[in-house]
């Protein structure tokens, strides 16, 4: 946050009070310390936003600012803009979440094939423009907390107890918690930097925990052997992304799963995911909600007992928003366990059956969703 003042010849005095007034907006004090590395996705797109506004500005160019954020971070980055509204300052937002730009965007413009097709204001996106190009709702209700912690009656799939974990040097992340995910739709809910992506990554054995059990479907698993029944998609699609076509991505996901019919089931997952067009296209050339939609793809190829799909509609328009999770019903009607890790309103209300909700209320250092 001190590099665009200290880089302009700021005072040090000056650029250390206004950190402090900056990080105190954007909720940044209990991360000053720490490495860029050390935050999650929503705690770096909190810090990126803060040092934007740590000077003042006259145009500001905002895309898909709240990909990352919780609702309430995006409510409190909808009163940052107002601020900069009434300073004068010119900002221009591209995003597909439209319900927090309700009673902040002045003009709206809806692009198509890279032109401006629609124009007007927030009070034009009516039903028919948004079905006609794909866009989200302009309401979204908040369904986040009445949800149930289980799927009731349903069969567990996967079960974890007396989970301990922490980063070196620092404190538990999670300590004695016991978790069971079953079949249905999941939501895994919490404020930035609460632990969602650490305990995604613990259930896949990508990060060992310090203590606790494993199981698959009543049997016991080692961390190591997790990968073997769980997939997971992570908020850095590209990370998972290897070979040189789409079609070539999807085959070896196939493969690797033992999957007979490769280039025909194949196909079908490029129908499915609206990949068709794209086939003969390098991963890497994709755009970002492109690029989602594959990795989810490749996800399902693996064909798991439990998913896992971290910030899973981030970048995605309407009309993607709703095959993603029309790909995931289906899952969860094939009897998967199905966690979902979003910030995403619209997501929650069409697709969650249950949540889980970090951090985790603890009792006698147990904690049982």
């Amino acid at each position: 946050m001190a590099f665009k003042p200290e880089s302009r010849g700021m005072h040090p005095d000056k650029i250390r009070d206004l950190i402090a007034k900056t990080s105190q907006r954007f909720g940044l004090n209990s991360v000053l310390k720490n490495t860029i590395h050390e935050l999650s996705q929503g705690q770096k797109q909190k810090v990126g936003l803060a040092s934007l506004m740590m000077e003042p500005l006259q145009v500001l160019i905002l895309d898909e600012p709240t990909g990352n954020l919780d609702p309430e971070s995006t409510m409190d980055l909808a009163q940052e803009i107002l601020r900069l509204k009434e300073k004068g300052v010119a900002v221009l937002i591209v995003d597909h979440r439209l319900y927090w730009l309700k009673g902040v965007a002045d003009r709206v413009c809806v692009m198509e094939k890279g032109r401006i097709v629609q124009e007007g204001t927030f009070d034009d996106l009516s039903d028919e423009v948004r079905a006609r190009y794909g866009l989200r709702k302009v309401d979204v209700e908040d369904k986040r907390y009445e949800l149930p912690p289980l799927s009731d009656g349903k069969e567990t799939v996967m079960k974890i107890s007396d989970l301990s974990f922490a980063y070196p040097r620092k404190d538990k992340i999670f300590n004695g918690t016991d978790l069971e995910l079953r079949k249905g739709i999941t939501g895994l809910f919490g404020p930035n930097g609460t632990g969602k992506t650490t305990l995604a990554r613990i259930l896949t054995g990508l990060n060992k925990p310090t203590q606790g059990t494993l199981e698959i479907r009543g049997k016991k698993v080692k961390p190591q052997e997790c990968l073997r029944h769980v997939a997971v998609v992570l908020q850095n699609a590209d990370h998972q992304l290897y070979m040189r076509t789409v079609f070539d991505e999807l085959l070896t996901s196939l493969e690797a799963a033992g999957c007979r019919g490769g280039k025909q089931a194949a196909e079908e997952l490029m129908q499915l995911f609206d990949l068709t067009e794209l086939r003969d296209r390098h991963p890497h050339s994709l755009s970002g909600g492109q690029q989602q939609r594959l990795v989810i793809a490749c996800a399902f190829a693996k064909k798991p007992d439990v998913i896992i799909l971290d910030e899973p509609t981030s970048g995605l328009d309407g009309a993607n928003l709703h095959r993603i999770a029309g790909a995931l019903r289906q899952l969860s009607d094939e009897g998967k366990a199905v966690l979902v890790i979003t910030h995403d309103l619209e997501l929650v209300d069409m697709v969650c059956d249950s949540a889980i909700r970090l951090p985790l209320q603890k009792t006698n250092l147990s904690s049982t969703i």
